[in-house]
């Protein structure tokens, strides 16, 4: 069994997780939020999708009353229909900054 962790700065302990071994990596996703300098993360066991990163996102939203300057790659879940979808009728809450 791998194990993979996830240092999350000066003054905390690393998280550690127990993998299967078989591909020897751990997908997350993560959020800083600017001010504050909260993270937020979320480990998954599948594949990034639309469906995971909107999962993520929802989760984020409910735990913080901030707005939110995202800053993403052009994965093809960041620029699902689904997710454009999601952040239009989020608009008041996030902006969205897409890199070339």
């Amino acid at each position: 069994m791998g194990v993979v962790e996830l240092h999350l700065g000066t003054g905390r302990s690393p998280t550690v997780v127990a993998t299967s071994g078989k591909r020897r990596g751990y997908k997350v996703f993560g959020l800083i939020e600017l001010f504050s300098g909260r993270l937020f993360y979320q480990g998954i066991d599948g594949k990034f999708n639309a469906s995971s990163y909107l999962a993520f996102l929802t989760d984020v939203l409910a735990q913080t009353s901030q707005p939110l300057f995202l800053v993403q790659d052009g994965a093809k879940y960041h620029t699902a229909q689904a997710v454009k979808h999601f952040f239009q009728q989020q608009r008041s809450r996030l902006t969205v900054a897409t890199l070339a």
